[in-house]
């Protein structure tokens, strides 16, 4: 078989169509993150306590850094 019908036929494939899947819901996660980021923003404005402030600004950025990394890890690695 001729080069372009075996990469029209990976493309078809399950684990093909598996690993777009998970990419989508990886994106989901991230827009999901953005979301909860911009939430705890909202509430730091709205409660004004310093230390819990931060912590929570803290761990949010570090949920979206962990986000983006897995999602480019399973870029790469799919």
């Amino acid at each position: 078989m001729p080069d372009n019908i075996l990469s029209l036929l990976q493309l078809t494939s399950p684990l093909f169509l598996i690993k777009i899947v998970f990419l989508i819901f990886l994106s989901a996660y991230i827009i999901f993150s953005l979301i909860v980021f911009n939430q705890v923003r909202t509430m730091n404005n709205v409660i004004s306590e310093i230390h819990t402030s931060t912590t929570l600004t803290i761990i949010t950025v570090i949920n979206i850094v962990i986000a983006i990394s897995l999602f480019l890890a399973a870029l790469v690695i799919l």
